[in-house]
């Protein structure tokens, strides 16, 4: 867990100006009864809103901090959404921090989306990431690929491009 929210605040000092602390990888097994809870990232992301998705993509379960339960309008008087669950505190009925199916995905929905600029700063961070490790060719999928054509072409005229992408369909 330490490791875990350490990550966290790292990532959330070091991006002072994102809108959402937003981050994928937790386990069940790393934490107590196996639920993460909002006062855990509460204690580590106090400013703005934080979700942190699941390693496990067959369950879409989310971790969220209170300030993104606010911005979600969640309270101990929310219903579950049909293929969803609030998992609430047992003293209180207030939601716990963590959501499932229906709930996460709704949260989730939440989040802004990247924007153009965002989108390439990020591509040109993962190049220079590849590069870094001697990776110079990478495969994308088809459904993202297309979408992100322009990205590399943008990087590509920037002469940044320096990984050989190869678009799968």
């Amino acid at each position: 867990t330490a490791e875990v929210l350490e990550r966290i605040q790292a990532w959330s000092a070091a991006n002072p100006r994102a809108r959402w602390v937003v981050g994928t990888g937790w386990t069940p097994d790393q934490f107590r009864n196996g639920q993460p809870t909002r006062q855990l990232l509460d204690g580590v992301v106090k400013d703005r809103p934080a979700l942190m998705l699941s390693a496990d993509e067959t369950t879409a379960s989310v971790w969220a901090n209170s300030t993104a339960l606010r911005a979600a309008g969640l309270t101990r008087r929310s219903e579950d959404p049909t293929g969803g669950s609030i998992v609430r505190e047992a003293r209180s009925g207030e939601p716990s921090g963590l959501l499932h199916g229906s709930a996460a995905t709704a949260l989730a929905a939440l989040i802004p989306k990247p924007s153009r600029a965002d989108r390439v700063e990020a591509l040109r961070t993962a190049i220079l990431q590849a590069n870094a490790h001697g990776i110079t060719s990478a495969q994308n999928t088809a459904d993202s690929c297309e979408s992100d054509l322009d990205l590399y072409d943008e990087v590509m005229r920037a002469g940044r491009m320096t990984l050989r992408v190869y678009c799968t369909t």
